[in-house]
């Protein structure tokens, strides 16, 4: 989530004027603001799972979704420049199948907008 589910980017305003990431419309003005709806209902169940982070559920997530219905095998990768980031964005959190069925019904209720990629990674995404 490029800062997004650790909680670093919280608000419109929060992104530095000079970060990459304002080369991407998904962290500019109206776009950010609609995003950040997803990652606080997401943030909700979060809390429910205290002490683990939204990344720690995000890699979940991803895992538990793997080889299922039909999906194929997912890997998350979690990426960070800190090494105790890695290791903590790896620990596994138990997600019921009420905790899916709820994250689906949020992914569903709050499309993301915005490019996620920068035009020159366009063509690496989706295979």
């Amino acid at each position: 989530g490029r800062g997004i589910l650790t909680g670093k980017w919280t608000a419109v305003g929060d992104i530095p004027k000079d970060s990459p990431l304002n080369r991407l419309d998904k962290y500019q003005g109206d776009n950010l603001a609609h995003n950040l709806k997803l990652v606080h209902e997401l943030q909700k169940l979060s809390q429910e799972h205290n002490p683990h982070t939204m990344a720690q559920l995000a890699m979940s997530w991803i895992r538990q979704l793997s080889g299922a219905n039909g999906l194929p095998v997912m890997i998350p990768i979690a990426g960070s420049s800190k090494a105790e980031n890695v290791r903590s964005n790896g620990i596994h959190v138990d997600l019921a199948q009420s905790d899916v069925d709820i994250i689906d019904k949020l992914l569903e209720a709050n499309q993301t907008i915005g490019d996620r990629a920068y035009t020159g990674q366009k063509q690496y995404l989706e295979g």
